[in-house]
Order: structure tokens, then sequence, then C-alpha cells
């Protein structure tokens, strides 16, 4: 993925292989096999890959988590 996108929920990721870098705003972060990151509700992002990259997220979306919790808006 090369394009920005906002999350409209929250996001859960595994890097199964290779590295990952995860940017969002202001930030980049290098992922590595076996790490887990999380994107928040409403931030921008993008993957991107390294040659032999794989990641594997959960995307939960926003209508599901406010059904689930009371706080969420």
């Amino acid at each position: 993925m090369s394009d920005f996108k906002r999350l409209n929920g929250l996001m859960i990721g595994f890097v199964i292989k290779g590295e990952a870098h995860i940017y969002d705003e202001h930030n980049m972060t290098q992922c590595n096999s076996g790490d887990i990151f999380i994107i928040n509700h409403r931030d921008l992002y993008r993957f991107q890959l390294q040659q032999d990259g794989i990641i594997c997220y959960i995307q939960f979306q926003m209508k599901y988590l406010a059904d689930k919790f009371d706080d969420v808006h």
C-alpha cells in the first residue's frame, strides 16, 4: 500500500514473516516477524512491506465496536 488511508475502527496486526514499515501521520514504526501492531480509530496509516514481508490483520469497524462498548464515539 502506498497511499495513506484513514481507519474507521480499530486494526490489530501481526507480522508473520519479514519486515514491515507502518506509517502513521507523524511516525514510522519498523515491525519485524513476530511483532504486533495496533492502528487506532481515525488514524491515517499506510503499510510498506519489505521484499518478503507478510502481515495479517483484523479490522473492527466502528459500528461493531459501538455496539459492544458504551463509551465508543
